[in-house]
């Protein structure tokens, strides 16, 4: 049995020089930030893209306002498909995977209405993955911007660097999503083979899709900061994030999604569930004693306490001695004078 490497075994690369990337982005009532969507894709130095625009139920008034503006710049490039009623996020995305293949888009990305890029995103990742035909996909370090809508404006109120593992492994990936699709580049051939997004989950259905990417084959990483992740953690209304406004919902459903992910492991062979004890149990026992050090350690902590404070007064009483000594005069007077004695 062949164990490495594995990835793309399984899954031709498909890419070409140049290869055409397939951008899904999904909207709904929020011209605000759809329009600064459409200018970071605009604005990329990678021109060889499709745009799929998915408005999700939302006011078609309202999103050719946004889009009319830069049409022209779009030229044929741009696909606009409104659903009369919205049908969630998944089925938004599988609207757009749709397309994609349709067209022959060799990468694919979702760019939601509210996230954006640096100029250098879609020309770094399809590099990587067309100078590695061995990895499934690929991400880039984010950027966390909070921010907060006044109006129609959006005013920024801070940024902070967000974290992505220097590797993505089917431990760091299982414990939690690592990183959001505004990071994410896959190949084509990976997404025709592990079929359209799970539209039956509310939330969660991008940490569902990266999982089954990298049963596929592996995630690279590049270690730039070139996604930007917008946070609007005031917003409940259309503005708000799924991760932020619908925090609730996300632990809802991150529990069921653990639990059917362990449910369909064990109804292949009950004895996993052992061996999934077992891990559990070790782990529980490393967190038993680790807690029994930091206990111990806050005990050697507070039992220098009274130590340290009365070291700190008889520095504080030789301080005062030695300014009481010296008085108003520098201490080289001081010197020459008692150097003698």
């Amino acid at each position: 049995m062949e164990l490495y490497p594995t990835s793309m075994r399984k899954v031709s690369p498909d890419g070409m020089d140049g290869g055409k990337v397939g951008i899904i982005m999904r909207t709904q009532n929020r011209p605000i930030l759809l329009s600064r969507a459409l200018a970071s894709v605009l604005h990329q130095k990678y021109t060889n893209w499709n745009l799929f625009l998915i408005n999700d139920g939302g006011s078609i008034g309202d999103l050719e306002a946004v889009v009319d503006p830069v049409r022209s710049s779009l030229t044929n490039r741009l696909t606009v498909i409104h659903h009369g009623t919205a049908k969630g996020m998944e089925a938004a995305s599988n609207a757009g995977l749709q397309k994609a293949f349709d067209s022959q888009c060799q990468y694919i990305c979702v760019h939601d209405d509210d996230d954006a890029w640096d100029p250098d995103f879609l020309f770094e990742t399809v590099k990587f993955l067309e100078d590695d035909p061995t990895m499934a996909a690929v991400v880039t370090e984010k950027v966390i911007i909070r921010e907060r809508i006044e109006g129609e404006y959006v005013i920024e109120e801070g940024q902070e660097p967000g974290f992505v593992p220097p590797r993505i492994t089917f431990a760091n990936l299982c414990e939690a999503n690592q990183f959001p699709p505004i990071c994410l580049l896959f190949r084509s051939s990976v997404a025709k083979k592990i079929g359209m997004f799970n539209a039956s989950l509310p939330v969660l259905g991008d940490w569902d899709y990266h999982l089954r990417i990298l049963l596929e084959g592996d995630i690279g990483v590049i270690p730039k900061k070139l996604a930007y992740y917008h946070h609007r953690r005031a917003s409940t209304d259309a503005y708000g994030n799924t991760v932020t406004a619908g925090a609730e919902r996300h632990e809802t459903y991150g529990g069921l999604f653990i639990n059917s992910m362990v449910r369909q492991l064990a109804q292949e062979n009950p004895g996993y569930i052992g061996i999934l004890h077992i891990v559990l149990k070790r782990q529980a026992d490393l967190h038993v004693k680790m807690r029994e050090r930091i206990d111990y350690y806050e005990k050697a902590l507070l039992d220098l306490r009274p130590i340290i404070q009365d070291q700190n007064k008889k520095v504080t009483d030789l301080t005062q001695k030695i300014d009481a000594l010296l008085g108003s005069q520098p201490w080289w007077k001081f010197w020459d004078k008692n150097k003698g004695n």
